[in-house]
C-alpha cells in the first residue's frame, strides 16, 4: 500500500482549504484487486470512516474507476445514481455535495481524492480544476512509489 508523502498531505490540505470543504480524503487500493480504504482525511466526523473498506465497484468509486475520470454530485446536478443514500463514505460523513477525482497509476485508477460539503453546494470550474490538480500531484507520488507499470 502507498505511504503518503509530505507532498500528498500538502495536496490534501490545499484542496480542503481552497474549497472550504467539510471533508477531504485520499482513498487508495490496499493492494491490486483489493479494497479501497481512506488513507488520510481532514474533517472526519465519523469513526466509521477510518474503518471503511469497499470495492472499486461500490459507491462513488464505481464511477471514478469505471471511467477513470471525475465524478461530481452538487447543487447543480441530480443524484440520479442514488449515491447519497448508498455510498458507504458519503453516508458515514453525511456528504451532500462531492467531487471525486481519480488517482492514477500509469493511467489506471488506484484510488481517488474526494472532497465535499455536508450541505448543498455548487462547485465552480475553478474548484474542479483544483481537485484535478491535487489528484495529479498525488498520482505523481504514487507513480514514484510504484515505479513499474501494472
Amino acid at each position: 500500500m502507498h505511504r503518503l508523502t509530505l507532498l500528498d498531505e500538502e495536496a490534501l490540505n490545499r484542496l480542503h482549504q481552497n474549497l472550504t470543504s467539510d471533508f477531504t480524503a485520499i482513498v487508495l487500493l490496499t493492494e491490486p484487486g483489493g479494497k479501497l480504504r481512506v488513507i488520510s482525511s481532514i474533517g472526519r466526523r465519523s469513526e466509521r470512516t477510518s474503518k471503511l473498506a469497499f470495492r472499486p465497484s461500490q459507491g462513488i468509486a464505481q464511477h471514478v474507476f469505471k471511467y477513470g475520470r471525475k465524478y461530481i454530485i452538487d447543487g447543480s446536478s441530480l443524484d440520479l445514481s442514488g449515491l447519497r443514500q448508498t455510498c458507504p463514505l458519503l453516508l458515514a460523513e453525511r456528504l451532500k455535495s462531492i467531487i471525486a477525482v481519480p488517482i492514477l497509476h500509469y493511467k489506471l485508477p488506484v484510488g481517488l481524492i474526494i472532497t465535499g460539503h455536508r450541505s448543498n453546494y455548487t462547485f465552480t470550474d475553478t474548484d474542479i480544476k483544483r481537485a484535478q490538480n491535487e489528484a495529479n500531484v498525488i498520482s505523481q507520488s504514487v507513480n514514484a512509489f510504484y515505479p513499474v507499470s501494472p
